[in-house]
């Protein structure tokens, strides 16, 4: 049986989660996935979280990130498959935690790492709006999702050096405009599905 792809009804409605899937032809809205249930702990330390495979292949820059904790004296949250034996006491594998122990976990990170990308979604971004957790992203794909992050030029490096002097305060400000967005984003959303159906 021969299913037809793209479906030729003219009714047809795509709904794309990542800013870099853009349905040619078809009538789309891209649509920002977020819940809200965030962490709302006011204090900072060096620890980062990343979410997904954390293999060369996937992770272009996985040995900057090692060399970013190593530089902050923090600890990297992996919530993930990893195919090497890392042996590094400043790394913690998460290799098959459910959900609510992940955010457990993820309480004791101050940020997470959104993997360079250009083609997918990224649940990161998910999980870090929703758990007002600070993004560190390549600016690159900052500006495509429009997100306000803590962001990179060209190597996450570039950041040992905030991250270590970061104040407080400062840190307060980011997770207040990081919650401001994801409301915002919230209710753009809710916007857009109301008017999908």
């Amino acid at each position: 049986m021969v299913i037809p792809y793209p479906d030729t009804k003219e009714n047809t409605l795509f709904i794309t989660l990542t800013p870099f899937v853009k349905p040619t032809n078809f009538n789309y809205r891209y649509i920002l996935s977020i819940y809200k249930d965030y962490i709302d702990t006011n204090f900072i330390n060096k620890n980062i979280g990343f979410i997904g495979q954390f293999i060369a292949d996937y992770v272009k820059n996985k040995n900057d990130i090692i060399n970013l904790i190593e530089n902050i004296d923090g600890k990297l949250f992996l919530f993930g498959y990893t195919n090497d034996k890392i042996n590094n006491n400043r790394i913690n594998n998460y290799e098959n935690i459910n959900t609510i122990n992940m955010v457990e976990k993820l309480k004791q990170c101050s940020y997470i790492i959104i993997k360079e990308h250009d083609d997918r979604y990224s649940g990161g971004i998910t999980i870090a709006l929703s758990l007002n957790i600070p993004l560190i992203m390549k600016k690159s794909i900052a500006d495509i999702y429009g997100i306000p992050a803590i962001v990179y030029n060209e190597t996450i490096n570039e950041l040992t050096d905030y991250i270590n002097n970061i104040n407080i305060n400062d840190y307060i400000k980011i997770k207040y405009n990081l919650r401001k967005f994801t409301d915002k984003q919230i209710e753009k959303n809710k916007y857009i599905l109301k008017n999908l159906i």
